[in-house]
């Protein structure tokens, strides 16, 4: 046998246990890290789940908030509309009552109407026609 086989081997002999040991440190060392990197996965994944479920959660909230806000901005759009219509209306209802004020004044007062002057029944001509406005009638009253 070679020199070197011979010398390993009386080492061998007579630091066996010390071998052993050392053999079942590491073996020992290895399933302890394994064991570390089992446990950090596992608990890294229940981490992950956990946080997941709170990230749908608020997801889950602020969807059902926008839903609120855009449910509230379509209310108000259509209350907008509707209210739109009505002034529509009431501005042609206006006009008409006007037209029916300035055509009756010039019937009933056709010297004042082709004139510049003032006088009493253009100024009541002119009173109706404020009258008629709501929107002057409304600010007149606060």
């Amino acid at each position: 046998m070679p020199v070197f086989v011979t010398l390993a081997w009386t080492l061998v002999k007579k630091f066996w246990k010390e071998i052993l040991i050392l053999i079942l440190l590491v073996v020992l060392a290895m399933a302890v890290h394994k064991a570390y990197e089992h446990i950090e996965d596992i608990g890294y994944q229940r981490g992950v789940a956990e946080k997941q479920k709170v990230i749908d959660a608020m997801l889950a909230q602020e969807s059902k908030d926008n839903q609120a806000l855009n449910d509230k901005i379509t209310d108000l759009v259509n209350a907008s509309k509707v209210a739109a219509g009505r002034e529509f209306a009431l501005q042609a209802q206006v006009q008409t009552k006007q037209t029916q004020i300035i055509t009756q004044y010039v019937h009933d007062n056709p010297k004042s109407a082709t004139s510049c002057a003032v006088d009493v029944p253009t100024v009541k001509a002119i009173n109706q026609l404020l009258m008629a406005d709501p929107a002057i009638v409304t600010q007149g009253a606060k």
